[in-house]
């Protein structure tokens, strides 16, 4: 029974027998004793629960079996069946090498064999393989190399040892670029590692890991630093962007903000690009962009919350754009819709006067092409009713006479066309024929070809009533200390202008009421309570005071003159007409007046004749 059980122990020898056995031997539970110098034995056997069995005693000299033996000071040794026992290196039966002394001990603990460093078990002398946690460090010990020092690799996996054979724990980086973490017990660190220096993701074989890499489902990217990049990244693939927590974007993300499109791979999508079948347009960085975008040579437009592609009729800032339903890029051109016709413009609908292609066209505030006649910012159009061009030259409207300037607007006031000249009424933009006053000078257009013929000032004349002041039915009536006959010519002179100017029979013994008198001298202001202007003047009658009264006569308004002789004395009359002259001058032989004084001075040359330094003007 003895041999099978010495094969478990060699058994055991091969890979369990260090724990086997340690711990497991105990001298007090043998007994030995040496007698007359002759050495005394117990030979055991390791039972399959691991325990010693004491199978005997006998002496060295009466070994009959192979096998292990234990002296009575600890000490182990191998007897051969012949009796003698193992010495120096010796190969046994289990296939391991083990050192005895010259006496055949079994030396145990850190042993030297071909220059070779190994470890023998202290309980049972087998060689130790394998890592081994001695006196706190871990070793490991090869079969054929012993004891390990320097980098070595084990079960695929570097290693670094020191030249006692320590592992190295901690950080360890190697020429290949990898780093590891090495536990106190030289097992390599797995899992996420955060340092001060940065965060690492450390695998069994392969220690930090670089560049992409999944982890419970999330994608990371560490860096040829080996440390999980956050933020932008570029790689020779594209950019990419993660987290705080470094996980990769993917899909629509908003960074700062915005949004950028990046791929399944995380590489962050540029130009044109869709995702979950909506397309977008990104800047260089992925960064979605919205409103309208030139991509090549046409425009789209990017809705300006969501950023996706959109078509069909757009307001952007209040300008209408069109982008085609099936290509999506910006319309231009002519565009028939149910409204009418439009036409499209890289900056929108076009609206109010164009230039298309040399013609010329309008548009209403919407879009919609214009026809016929059409006022556009005040200026008068008339369009083709077929095709919408402007038209020019001539034409008529409301039997009227109109002409149509090259650029489509209707002519207004003075037009030269070709070499005659025009006037067209800048109210109905009607041509007008006849003596039209035009700023401080009058002209006449021929009335059947409205040709101007000559320039000057044209005639006007008031339908004023003519009273007298020595006329019997007010002669005498009184005016203070006097009478409307001696000294009326002022009231007379405002009771024609007052009658004409309120269309009503104001005599002058009517008119003494409506005035204010001090001695028998009028009082102006009584004159500016009736809502006339007057003027204080001297002098001759000049260019400038013709002019005035022209121009109120044309305002259909008589002007009152007051003028003195040199002795001082005064007469007034009033001014209702002008029978026209050529020229830019006036002539006062060309003023007709009302002489309240004088039923045969009708000039106003003939009255200024007599009273030539202007006094006063009352308008």
């Amino acid at each position: 029974m003895a041999q099978p059980m010495r094969k478990l122990l060699f058994a055991a020898a091969g890979g369990l027998l260090a724990s086997l056995m340690i711990g497991t031997i105990s001298a007090a539970a043998e007994e030995y004793d040496i007698q007359d110098s002759i050495l005394h034995l117990n030979s055991f056997i390791v039972t399959d629960s691991g325990n010693r069995v004491l199978t005997g005693s006998c002496e060295a000299d009466q070994i009959t079996e192979s096998g292990w033996y234990v002296s009575d000071d600890d000490s182990l040794y191998y007897y051969y069946s012949d009796g003698s026992c193992a010495q120096d290196e010796t190969t046994l039966s289990d296939g391991y090498t083990y050192l005895f002394a010259s006496d055949g001990a079994l030396r145990t603990g850190w042993q030297t064999v071909d220059g070779k460093r190994y470890y023998y078990s202290a309980e049972v002398g087998q060689p130790v393989f394998g890592w081994m946690d001695y006196q706190n460090a871990m070793y490991y010990i090869d079969k054929t190399a012993g004891k390990l020092t320097g980098v070595q690799t084990i079960d695929g996996i570097p290693y670094t040892f020191d030249e006692y054979g320590c592992a190295v724990t901690g950080w360890v980086s190697y020429a290949d670029g990898s780093l590891y973490f090495y536990n106190t017990d030289a097992s390599t660190a797995t899992g996420w590692a955060v340092t001060e220096n940065g965060t690492y993701y450390l695998t069994a074989d392969k220690g930090a890991v670089t560049g992409r890499y999944t982890i419970d489902g999330k994608e990371y990217y560490f860096g040829d630093d080996k440390k999980l990049k956050t933020g932008w990244i570029d790689t020779d693939s594209g950019k990419m962007w993660a987290d705080a927590d470094g996980v990769l974007a993917k899909g629509m993300v908003s960074i700062d903000g915005k949004n950028h499109c990046f791929d399944a791979q995380g590489y962050a999508l540029t130009g044109v690009c869709a995702i979950d079948g909506i397309t977008y347009y990104t800047d260089a960085n992925g960064a979605v962009q919205t409103g309208i975008q030139q991509i090549n040579d046409k425009y789209y437009y990017f809705n300006e919350q969501t950023g996706a592609l959109q078509t069909g009729w757009i307001t952007v800032n209040g300008v209408q754009y069109y982008f085609d339903p099936d290509e999506a890029y910006l319309r231009t051109g002519w565009l028939e819709t149910e409204n009418g016709t439009m036409y499209l413009t890289t900056s929108g609908a076009a609206t109010g006067i164009q230039t298309i292609d040399g013609g010329i066209y309008g548009f209403n505030a919407n879009g919609i092409l214009l026809t016929d006649w059409q006022t556009v910012n005040g200026k008068l159009y008339c369009f083709n009713p077929t095709n919408g061009k402007a038209l020019t030259g001539w034409t008529t409207k409301d039997n009227s006479k109109i002409y149509l300037n090259a650029d489509g607007t209707a002519a207004s006031g003075v037009t030269v066309i070709g070499d005659k000249t025009y006037y067209f009424d800048p109210s109905t933009f009607a041509m007008r024929t006849g003596w039209i006053t035009i700023g401080d000078s009058s002209s006449y257009f021929d009335p059947t070809t409205g040709v101007l013929t000559e320039t000057g000032h044209a005639p006007v004349q008031l339908n004023v009533v003519d009273y007298k002041q020595f006329d019997s039915k007010w002669s005498n009536k009184v005016i203070n200390y006097s009478t409307i006959g001696k000294v009326g010519c002022v009231t007379t002179a405002l009771a024609m202008k007052y009658s004409y100017q309120t269309n009503t029979n104001t005599t002058p013994d009517k008119m003494v009421s409506k005035l204010t008198y001090s001695s028998d001298n009028l009082i102006w202001s009584s004159c500016t309570k009736l809502g006339y202007t007057v003027d204080n003047a001297s002098g001759t009658i000049s260019q400038s005071v013709m002019q005035k009264i022209y121009d109120k006569l044309l305002s259909n308004k008589p002007v009152v003159i007051g003028a003195k002789k040199s002795d001082g004395s005064q007469h007034y009359v009033l001014v209702t007409g002008y029978t026209g002259s050529k020229g830019t001058t006036f002539s006062a032989e060309n003023f007709i007046i009302n002489d309240p004084g004088s039923s045969k001075r009708t000039k106003l040359s003939e009255y200024l004749a007599l009273f030539p330094n202007l006094y006063k003007l009352i308008y």
